[in-house]
């Protein structure tokens, strides 16, 4: 699929990528892998999947959504199982993080890292 030049490359957005690769490296180790991604003009994010099971033992997955607002200087993440049988959606975690000055940014991404690694699939 070729890329359009009106497209602007999403990976561009490196708090995104810091903390995307950051997520990755724990929940990679849990089978999770990048399934989307996508931006606007003011909004970056990616979406990582991987098997979950809900309290009950019911199989499905965790989807994780990591959106960064560059405008606004937010970071989120927002975890929901999906059903395997019936693909219904069920909030699992969110985390909302608001920054200042761009050189808080290596703190932002570290402690939104160390948050999300502890929530359980």
């Amino acid at each position: 699929m070729e890329r359009s030049q009106a497209v602007p490359d999403r990976r561009r957005d490196p708090l995104l990528r810091h903390l995307v690769q950051q997520c990755l490296g724990s929940f990679g180790q849990r089978g999770f892998h990048l399934a989307l991604r996508g931006s606007s003009a003011e909004h970056s994010w990616v979406q990582l999947r991987g098997p979950a099971r809900d309290p009950s033992g019911q199989d499905g997955t965790l989807m994780v959504l990591v959106a960064h607002g560059q405008r606004e200087r937010t970071v989120m993440v927002d975890a929901y199982f999906v059903d395997s049988a019936l693909g219904l959606q069920t909030p699992r975690h969110k985390l909302l993080h608001r920054y200042a000055p761009e050189s808080e940014l290596p703190r932002v991404v570290r402690e939104v890292a160390q948050a999300v690694e502890g929530w359980p699939a």
